[in-house]
């Protein structure tokens, strides 16, 4: 019998190559199709009611209503940037190498 902390209980319980969701999301209405519906709807007039609202808040000072709204509308954004520099950098070290030391390198 197993331990109930093994590793082995981490395993999922299906066979290697299948879905452990075979039927996929569930189907239905998702609350964003409901939302962009609602929002483009009749002229796009409730997107400008929305939209309105949102500046009065910000200028209110709640802000992050403005974060959640483009990070639902736009994707959040990346919390860093990444950015990729490459250089040579030659070192110079005095002194002589003795063949013995070199045997643990990778390089030679």
């Amino acid at each position: 019998m197993v331990h109930p902390n093994s590793k082995a209980n981490l395993a999922p319980p299906w066979p290697k190559g299948t879905s452990g969701n075979p039927g996929g999301r569930a189907k239905g209405i998702q609350l964003q199709t409901l939302l962009i519906q609602a929002l483009t709807a009749d002229d796009n007039n409730l997107a400008k009611k929305v939209v309105m609202a949102g500046i009065e808040q910000a200028l209110d000072g709640n802000a992050p209503i403005w974060k959640e709204i483009w990070d639902r509308v736009d994707g959040k954004v990346k919390d860093r940037l990444i950015s990729e520099v490459r250089q040579i950098i030659q070192v110079e070290i005095p002194g002589e190498i003795k063949d013995d030391e070199t045997k643990g390198d990778d390089d030679g």
